[in-house]
Protein backbone atom coordinates (compact mmCIF):
# COMPACT_ATOMS: atom_id res chain seq x y z
CA UNK A 1 0.00 0.00 0.00
CA UNK A 2 1.14 3.70 -1.00
CA UNK A 3 0.73 6.32 1.92
CA UNK A 4 1.33 9.85 0.96
CA UNK A 5 0.98 12.26 3.90
CA UNK A 6 0.72 15.80 4.54
CA UNK A 7 3.87 16.55 5.28
CA UNK A 8 5.18 14.69 2.44
CA UNK A 9 3.08 17.03 -0.26
CA UNK A 10 4.44 20.12 2.36
CA UNK A 11 8.22 18.99 1.73
CA UNK A 12 7.68 19.17 -2.05
CA UNK A 13 5.59 22.14 -2.40
CA UNK A 14 9.04 23.51 -0.10
CA UNK A 15 11.20 22.16 -2.56
CA UNK A 16 9.33 23.94 -5.88
CA UNK A 17 9.95 27.14 -3.46
CA UNK A 18 13.39 26.73 -3.18
CA UNK A 19 14.02 26.14 -6.97
CA UNK A 20 11.79 29.24 -7.45
CA UNK A 21 13.97 31.40 -4.41
CA UNK A 22 16.60 30.13 -6.70
CA UNK A 23 15.92 31.19 -9.81
CA UNK A 24 14.69 34.85 -8.54
CA UNK A 25 18.19 35.01 -6.82
CA UNK A 26 19.67 34.35 -10.07
CA UNK A 27 18.30 37.05 -11.75
CA UNK A 28 18.87 39.26 -9.04
CA UNK A 29 22.34 38.82 -9.41
CA UNK A 30 22.46 39.04 -12.83
CA UNK A 31 21.07 42.24 -13.11
CA UNK A 32 23.03 44.02 -10.26
CA UNK A 33 26.22 43.13 -12.30
CA UNK A 34 25.21 44.34 -15.35
CA UNK A 35 23.99 47.46 -13.74
CA UNK A 36 27.60 47.68 -11.78
CA UNK A 37 25.53 48.26 -9.02
CA UNK A 38 27.99 49.28 -6.00
CA UNK A 39 27.54 48.38 -2.85
CA UNK A 40 29.13 49.56 0.48
CA UNK A 41 26.87 47.69 2.97
CA UNK A 42 29.43 45.82 6.34
CA UNK A 43 29.58 42.30 5.96
CA UNK A 44 27.55 40.58 7.91
CA UNK A 45 29.50 38.49 10.63
CA UNK A 46 27.98 34.73 10.75
CA UNK A 47 29.82 32.43 13.82
CA UNK A 48 29.61 28.48 13.96
CA UNK A 49 31.04 26.92 16.96
CA UNK A 50 32.61 22.91 16.25
CA UNK A 51 33.49 20.31 18.86
CA UNK A 52 36.33 19.55 16.60
CA UNK A 53 38.75 21.55 14.35
CA UNK A 54 38.11 22.60 10.52
CA UNK A 55 40.68 19.79 9.36
CA UNK A 56 39.12 16.70 11.21
CA UNK A 57 37.99 14.32 8.27
CA UNK A 58 34.06 13.47 7.98
CA UNK A 59 31.18 15.78 9.72
CA UNK A 60 33.03 18.84 11.13
CA UNK A 61 35.36 19.11 7.84
CA UNK A 62 32.43 19.19 5.84
CA UNK A 63 30.26 21.61 7.88
CA UNK A 64 33.56 23.99 7.75
CA UNK A 65 33.06 23.84 4.02
CA UNK A 66 29.76 23.85 3.70
CA UNK A 67 29.67 27.32 5.61
CA UNK A 68 32.58 28.71 4.39
CA UNK A 69 31.40 28.24 0.51
CA UNK A 70 27.55 29.65 1.68
CA UNK A 71 29.69 32.70 2.92
CA UNK A 72 31.52 33.29 0.10
CA UNK A 73 27.99 33.23 -1.54
CA UNK A 74 26.40 35.64 0.44
CA UNK A 75 29.41 37.67 0.75
CA UNK A 76 29.70 37.25 4.88
CA UNK A 77 32.72 36.86 7.54
CA UNK A 78 32.73 33.90 8.89
CA UNK A 79 34.34 33.28 12.80
CA UNK A 80 35.31 30.00 13.40
CA UNK A 81 36.08 28.61 16.82
CA UNK A 82 37.21 24.98 16.74
CA UNK A 83 38.00 22.39 19.39
CA UNK A 84 34.71 23.73 21.88
CA UNK A 85 33.60 20.86 24.24
CA UNK A 86 30.50 21.29 25.67
CA UNK A 87 29.63 21.78 29.64
CA UNK A 88 32.78 23.76 29.84
CA UNK A 89 33.61 27.47 29.98
CA UNK A 90 35.51 27.34 26.74
CA UNK A 91 31.55 26.41 25.43
CA UNK A 92 30.62 30.11 27.25
CA UNK A 93 33.51 32.27 26.48
CA UNK A 94 33.38 30.81 22.70
CA UNK A 95 29.53 32.28 22.36
CA UNK A 96 30.21 35.53 24.19
CA UNK A 97 33.50 35.77 21.65
CA UNK A 98 31.53 35.40 18.48
CA UNK A 99 28.36 37.92 20.06
CA UNK A 100 30.97 40.63 21.02
CA UNK A 101 32.57 40.61 17.54
CA UNK A 102 29.38 41.25 16.14
CA UNK A 103 28.12 38.14 14.84
CA UNK A 104 24.10 37.88 13.71
CA UNK A 105 23.73 33.99 12.92
CA UNK A 106 25.65 31.63 15.55
CA UNK A 107 25.68 27.71 14.10
CA UNK A 108 26.36 25.18 17.20
CA UNK A 109 27.44 21.88 14.97
CA UNK A 110 26.23 19.10 17.89
CA UNK A 111 23.65 18.44 19.51
CA UNK A 112 25.62 18.19 22.65
CA UNK A 113 25.40 21.79 23.26
CA UNK A 114 21.59 21.79 23.36
CA UNK A 115 20.65 21.98 27.33
CA UNK A 116 23.55 24.87 27.35
CA UNK A 117 21.82 26.56 25.12
CA UNK A 118 18.65 26.41 26.94
CA UNK A 119 19.39 29.07 29.12
CA UNK A 120 22.20 31.08 27.01
CA UNK A 121 20.44 31.41 24.21
CA UNK A 122 17.87 33.55 26.59
CA UNK A 123 21.26 36.04 27.31
CA UNK A 124 21.93 37.02 23.67
CA UNK A 125 18.21 38.06 22.23
CA UNK A 126 19.48 39.73 18.99
CA UNK A 127 21.76 36.63 17.70
CA UNK A 128 19.81 33.48 15.78
CA UNK A 129 20.93 30.28 16.75
CA UNK A 130 21.08 27.09 15.14
CA UNK A 131 21.74 23.53 16.06
CA UNK A 132 22.62 20.30 14.25
CA UNK A 133 19.64 17.47 15.21
CA UNK A 134 15.82 17.99 15.74
CA UNK A 135 15.56 15.61 18.21
CA UNK A 136 15.01 18.58 20.57
CA UNK A 137 14.89 22.26 20.50
CA UNK A 138 14.93 25.20 23.13
CA UNK A 139 13.42 28.91 22.31
CA UNK A 140 14.55 30.74 20.20
CA UNK A 141 16.21 27.56 17.88
CA UNK A 142 16.53 26.63 14.46
CA UNK A 143 17.17 23.11 14.46
CA UNK A 144 18.53 21.47 11.04
CA UNK A 145 19.79 18.78 10.08
CA UNK A 146 19.28 16.01 7.13
CA UNK A 147 16.55 12.92 6.53
CA UNK A 148 19.47 10.50 6.49
CA UNK A 149 16.90 7.52 7.10
CA UNK A 150 16.27 7.44 3.73
CA UNK A 151 19.33 7.27 2.28
CA UNK A 152 20.28 5.03 5.01
CA UNK A 153 17.36 2.74 3.42
CA UNK A 154 18.78 3.07 0.29
CA UNK A 155 22.13 1.94 1.59
CA UNK A 156 20.22 -0.85 3.54
CA UNK A 157 18.77 -1.90 -0.11
CA UNK A 158 22.21 -2.08 -1.82
CA UNK A 159 23.76 -4.10 1.16
CA UNK A 160 21.31 -6.43 1.62
CA UNK A 161 21.36 -7.38 -2.37
CA UNK A 162 24.77 -7.68 -1.78
CA UNK A 163 25.59 -9.67 1.68
CA UNK A 164 26.76 -13.32 1.17
CA UNK A 165 26.56 -13.94 5.13
CA UNK A 166 23.22 -12.74 5.64
CA UNK A 167 24.67 -10.28 8.34
CA UNK A 168 25.22 -6.68 8.09
CA UNK A 169 27.11 -4.75 10.68
CA UNK A 170 26.76 -1.22 12.18
CA UNK A 171 28.93 0.94 14.08
CA UNK A 172 27.20 3.46 15.82
CA UNK A 173 27.56 5.72 19.07
CA UNK A 174 23.83 5.04 21.42
CA UNK A 175 20.78 4.40 20.89
CA UNK A 176 19.37 7.95 20.76
CA UNK A 177 16.69 9.16 18.25
CA UNK A 178 18.94 10.11 15.32
CA UNK A 179 21.13 6.98 15.43
CA UNK A 180 18.11 4.59 16.00
CA UNK A 181 16.34 6.02 12.97
CA UNK A 182 19.36 5.39 10.88
CA UNK A 183 19.69 2.01 12.24
CA UNK A 184 16.29 1.09 11.51
CA UNK A 185 15.93 2.72 8.25
CA UNK A 186 18.97 0.55 7.02
CA UNK A 187 17.80 -2.84 8.26
CA UNK A 188 14.14 -2.35 6.38
CA UNK A 189 16.51 -1.21 3.41
CA UNK A 190 18.18 -4.50 3.84
CA UNK A 191 15.09 -6.47 4.42
CA UNK A 192 13.09 -5.51 1.21
CA UNK A 193 15.33 -7.13 -0.66
CA UNK A 194 16.42 -9.93 1.53
CA UNK A 195 14.25 -10.84 4.21
CA UNK A 196 16.49 -12.60 6.73
CA UNK A 197 18.77 -10.40 6.58
CA UNK A 198 20.19 -9.67 10.27
CA UNK A 199 21.78 -6.24 11.52
CA UNK A 200 24.25 -6.51 13.69
CA UNK A 201 25.26 -2.87 15.61
CA UNK A 202 28.09 -2.49 17.66
CA UNK A 203 27.99 0.20 20.30
CA UNK A 204 30.96 2.87 20.49
CA UNK A 205 29.62 4.86 23.44
CA UNK A 206 31.30 7.55 21.16
CA UNK A 207 31.04 9.55 18.09
CA UNK A 208 34.87 10.13 17.78
CA UNK A 209 36.14 6.97 19.05
CA UNK A 210 36.56 2.89 19.28
CA UNK A 211 35.61 2.53 15.81
CA UNK A 212 38.22 -0.12 14.68
CA UNK A 213 37.41 -2.41 17.83
CA UNK A 214 34.14 -2.06 16.73
CA UNK A 215 34.82 -3.34 13.08
CA UNK A 216 36.73 -5.95 14.70
CA UNK A 217 33.94 -7.15 16.17
CA UNK A 218 31.55 -6.95 13.48
CA UNK A 219 34.09 -8.82 11.42
CA UNK A 220 34.18 -11.42 13.76
CA UNK A 221 30.36 -12.40 14.14
CA UNK A 222 30.43 -12.68 10.34
CA UNK A 223 29.39 -9.55 8.86
CA UNK A 224 30.45 -8.73 5.33
CA UNK A 225 29.09 -5.11 5.05
CA UNK A 226 29.55 -2.16 7.59
CA UNK A 227 27.86 1.03 8.14
CA UNK A 228 28.51 3.37 10.66
CA UNK A 229 27.30 6.35 12.47
CA UNK A 230 30.47 8.06 13.10
CA UNK A 231 31.90 11.38 12.94
CA UNK A 232 35.13 11.13 11.37
CA UNK A 233 37.02 7.87 9.26
CA UNK A 234 37.95 5.89 11.73
CA UNK A 235 35.74 3.40 10.80
CA UNK A 236 36.15 3.48 7.13
CA UNK A 237 40.13 3.45 7.61
CA UNK A 238 39.10 -0.26 9.74
CA UNK A 239 36.97 -2.02 7.55
CA UNK A 240 39.44 -0.70 4.55
CA UNK A 241 42.07 -2.66 6.40
CA UNK A 242 40.15 -5.20 7.17
CA UNK A 243 39.02 -5.85 3.51
CA UNK A 244 35.23 -5.70 3.90
CA UNK A 245 33.07 -2.86 1.79
CA UNK A 246 31.39 -0.40 4.60
CA UNK A 247 28.76 2.12 3.52
CA UNK A 248 30.70 5.71 3.68
CA UNK A 249 29.42 9.03 4.94
CA UNK A 250 29.55 12.80 5.13
CA UNK A 251 32.09 12.69 2.46
CA UNK A 252 34.35 10.27 -0.02
CA UNK A 253 37.43 8.71 0.45
CA UNK A 254 38.13 8.04 -3.36
CA UNK A 255 41.48 6.39 -1.82
CA UNK A 256 39.23 3.72 0.08
CA UNK A 257 38.34 0.77 -2.47
CA UNK A 258 36.30 -1.01 -0.22
CA UNK A 259 33.87 1.94 -0.12
CA UNK A 260 30.37 0.95 -1.98
CA UNK A 261 29.26 4.15 -1.66
CA UNK A 262 28.44 7.19 0.46
CA UNK A 263 25.27 9.20 2.15
CA UNK A 264 26.39 12.90 1.98
CA UNK A 265 24.02 15.93 2.07
CA UNK A 266 24.40 19.18 0.41
CA UNK A 267 25.05 21.17 3.61
CA UNK A 268 25.77 24.28 2.19
CA UNK A 269 22.34 24.47 1.12
CA UNK A 270 21.57 24.25 4.34
CA UNK A 271 23.33 27.28 5.35
CA UNK A 272 21.86 29.11 2.79
CA UNK A 273 18.61 28.73 3.48
CA UNK A 274 18.76 29.17 7.27
CA UNK A 275 20.56 32.14 6.06
CA UNK A 276 17.82 33.32 3.95
CA UNK A 277 15.00 32.36 5.71
CA UNK A 278 13.45 29.90 3.60
CA UNK A 279 12.67 26.61 3.41
CA UNK A 280 12.26 26.47 7.47
CA UNK A 281 9.21 24.64 8.97
CA UNK A 282 7.54 26.39 11.73
CA UNK A 283 5.67 24.09 13.92
CA UNK A 284 3.03 24.31 16.30
CA UNK A 285 4.95 25.37 19.39
CA UNK A 286 6.64 27.50 17.68
CA UNK A 287 10.13 26.02 17.21
CA UNK A 288 11.64 26.31 13.70
CA UNK A 289 13.88 23.08 11.60
CA UNK A 290 15.22 22.68 8.19
CA UNK A 291 14.86 18.83 7.60
CA UNK A 292 15.44 17.93 4.45
CA UNK A 293 16.20 14.76 2.46
CA UNK A 294 15.85 12.43 -0.67
CA UNK A 295 12.74 14.34 -1.39
CA UNK A 296 14.62 17.68 -1.76
CA UNK A 297 17.68 16.22 -3.24
CA UNK A 298 19.63 17.14 -0.32
CA UNK A 299 20.42 14.00 1.35
CA UNK A 300 21.79 11.16 -1.39
CA UNK A 301 23.79 8.35 -2.49
CA UNK A 302 26.95 8.77 -3.96
CA UNK A 303 27.34 6.32 -7.45
CA UNK A 304 27.86 2.69 -6.46
CA UNK A 305 31.80 2.86 -6.53
CA UNK A 306 32.58 1.45 -9.91
CA UNK A 307 35.19 -1.03 -8.98
CA UNK A 308 33.11 -2.75 -6.52
CA UNK A 309 29.05 -2.53 -8.57
CA UNK A 310 27.63 -5.65 -9.23
CA UNK A 311 25.13 -5.96 -11.82
CA UNK A 312 21.77 -4.84 -10.37
CA UNK A 313 23.11 -2.59 -8.06
CA UNK A 314 22.01 0.67 -9.60
CA UNK A 315 18.44 -1.01 -11.00
CA UNK A 316 17.79 -1.62 -7.37
CA UNK A 317 18.83 1.46 -6.14
CA UNK A 318 16.94 3.64 -8.83
CA UNK A 319 13.58 1.26 -7.97
CA UNK A 320 14.13 2.06 -3.85
CA UNK A 321 14.53 5.64 -4.67
CA UNK A 322 11.72 6.43 -6.98
CA UNK A 323 9.38 4.79 -4.24
CA UNK A 324 11.00 7.51 -1.79
CA UNK A 325 10.69 10.14 -4.16
CA UNK A 326 6.62 9.44 -4.97
CA UNK A 327 6.28 9.81 -0.87
CA UNK A 328 6.31 6.72 0.44
CA UNK A 329 7.35 6.43 3.61
CA UNK A 330 10.12 4.35 5.20
CA UNK A 331 8.54 3.94 8.53
CA UNK A 332 4.68 2.28 7.32
CA UNK A 333 3.26 -0.70 7.14
CA UNK A 334 3.04 -3.11 10.03
CA UNK A 335 6.33 -3.17 12.26
CA UNK A 336 7.78 -4.61 15.40
CA UNK A 337 10.82 -3.95 17.43
CA UNK A 338 13.31 -6.15 18.38
CA UNK A 339 11.79 -7.10 21.65
CA UNK A 340 8.33 -8.29 20.09
CA UNK A 341 6.41 -4.53 20.54
CA UNK A 342 4.15 -3.00 17.74
CA UNK A 343 5.26 0.34 16.48
CA UNK A 344 3.44 0.76 13.92
CA UNK A 345 -0.11 -0.74 12.35
CA UNK A 346 -0.89 -1.77 8.96
CA UNK A 347 -2.19 0.69 6.90
CA UNK A 348 -0.56 3.24 9.10
CA UNK A 349 2.85 5.40 8.69
CA UNK A 350 4.70 7.04 11.66
CA UNK A 351 4.32 10.68 11.91
CA UNK A 352 7.35 13.04 11.35
CA UNK A 353 7.36 13.85 14.97
CA UNK A 354 7.76 10.12 16.47
CA UNK A 355 10.50 9.54 13.99
CA UNK A 356 12.23 12.47 15.15
CA UNK A 357 12.01 12.26 18.83
CA UNK A 358 10.78 9.06 19.79
CA UNK A 359 12.53 6.19 18.10
CA UNK A 360 14.88 5.22 20.99
CA UNK A 361 13.96 1.43 19.95
CA UNK A 362 15.86 -1.03 17.49
CA UNK A 363 14.03 -3.32 14.36
CA UNK A 364 12.71 -6.51 14.31
CA UNK A 365 15.94 -8.59 12.71
CA UNK A 366 18.32 -5.58 14.73
CA UNK A 367 20.45 -7.24 17.23
CA UNK A 368 23.40 -5.19 19.60
CA UNK A 369 26.97 -5.52 20.85
CA UNK A 370 29.52 -3.56 22.95
CA UNK A 371 29.06 -0.12 25.30
CA UNK A 372 25.35 0.07 25.16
Amino acid sequence: MKYVDEETLGRRRRFLLLLMTVMLLFCIGVSVMHFHAPTYKERMKVGIIMQGSRGDPGWTRTHYRAIHDAGNALGLDILVRENIREHTSGFQKAIKELYESGAKYIFLTSDAYIEEMSYLAGQYPDVRFAITGVESSAPGLINYSGRFYEARYLSGVLAGRRTKTGVLGYVAPSPVAEVSRGINAFALGAQSVRPDVKVVVAWTGEHETHGSEAVKNLVGNKADIIAYHHRGREVADAAEAAGVDFIGLYEEYPELRHCLTTIEMNWENAYLSILEGTNISIQSNGSRYYWPGTIEGQVFLTPVNPRLALPGDEESLDAARARVLSGQPIFAGELYDRHGRMRCKEGESMPSKNIASDMTWLLKGVETLGRQ
